[in-house]
């Protein structure tokens, strides 16, 4: 923490020492600086500008692909499969269209777990 406050009083002594130049002397480095931060906008532009080539290139290829393989929304292959009741008794699923599908509920099987300590 204390370097934090030795750091806020250098660039306060700097901008003290900046702001009791005469401003003929604050102008000639004003127009110093000029080409920086003229490089520097330039370059925050041309990353914004690449980023945007980027997306418009990817975007509608990607847009295609998910609609010649049926990508649905949610990140799955093929429809979506929704289960309505998940009890002992056959299971109602309704896929993405809204319209029943006929399954077979899961048949659960009994797991025997020994768990060995290292003591």
């Amino acid at each position: 923490m204390v370097d934090v406050f030795r750091s806020y009083q250098r660039f306060e002594g700097v901008r003290g020492n900046f702001g009791a130049l005469p401003a003929w002397a604050r102008f000639i480095v004003t127009l110093a600086a000029l080409p920086g931060i003229l490089a520097l906008a330039l370059s925050v532009l041309l990353v914004c500008a690449s980023l945007l080539a980027l997306l418009l290139l990817t975007v509608p290829v990607y847009i295609a692909l998910r609609g010649l393989i049926g990508w649905s929304s949610g990140g799955a292959i093929g429809p979506t499969v929704v289960v309505a009741q998940t009890s002992g008794v056959p299971v109602d699923v309704i896929d993405s269209h809204g319209q029943p599908v006929a399954c077979e509920p899961s048949v659960r099987r009994h797991v025997e777990v020994k768990i060995l300590s290292e003591e």
